[in-house]
């Protein structure tokens, strides 16, 4: 269930964030090889949640919640040229909602990125 997707319209490069089973996952996909997988916490059906991720080379970052930050310190960024809310480039749907999507061009200190 895809909640965003930055990708190439491959599965070579791209960055997922997305709930596979009970987990919500963060994936960062570079030359078809995985750079990343964090899974960040526990998701219920009809459960509010918010999440943040912040991605660069040999650094991604990401939370759910206000939870534990989950990271990885090793990797390359992929090449995307295409942003999707709630789909994939598979043609996989979100079955939920998204009540705001914010984006920024630079990391937020840890203070700033849960409000």
């Amino acid at each position: 269930r895809p909640i965003l997707s930055l990708d190439d319209a491959t599965a070579d490069n791209q960055i997922r964030l997305y709930a596979s089973g009970t987990d919500l996952k963060l994936t960062v996909t570079a030359g078809g090889v995985t750079q990343a997988d964090l899974t960040l916490g526990t998701v219920a059906a009809n459960t509010t949640y918010k999440a943040a991720f912040s991605c660069r080379a040999n650094e991604f970052r990401a939370v759910m919640s206000g939870g534990a930050e989950q990271s990885d310190a090793a990797g390359t960024m992929p090449v995307v040229t295409t942003l999707r809310i709630g789909s994939d480039m598979a043609g996989n749907y979100q079955n939920g909602h998204n009540a705001r999507t914010r984006g920024w061009t630079r990391r937020l200190s840890n203070l700033l990125r849960y409000v």
